[in-house]
């Protein structure tokens, strides 16, 4: 019985350790997001700037649900930023 426990244990504390883990950083073009609850996360646009247009979509389809604070900070030329439906949060 002892065994069995431990193993479960250990399976318990790897589940743990890969639900905590953090997002990995990816980018499509001009964006940086993370793939989280089923959907992307905009943390950082390297375009030139002007009118910007999120994508509603980023890697293999990924539906762009959030951007966080300070996605565009590094870029002052942004005139206009539009944002896809499906986006329900954005940073300050």
């Amino acid at each position: 019985m002892k065994h069995r426990t431990g193993c479960s244990l250990i399976g318990i504390l790897f589940t743990l350790i890969l639900a905590s883990a953090p997002a990995l950083a990816l980018t499509d073009g001009d964006w940086e997001y993370i793939e989280e609850n089923g959907g992307a996360t905009i943390t950082g646009y390297t375009g030139l700037g002007g009118d910007v247009a999120i994508p509603a979509t980023v890697g293999e389809s990924v539906a762009v649900l959030q951007i966080v604070t300070d996605a565009f900070m590094d870029n002052a030329v942004l005139v206009r930023v539009t944002m896809p439906a499906s986006v329900h949060e954005m940073g300050d």
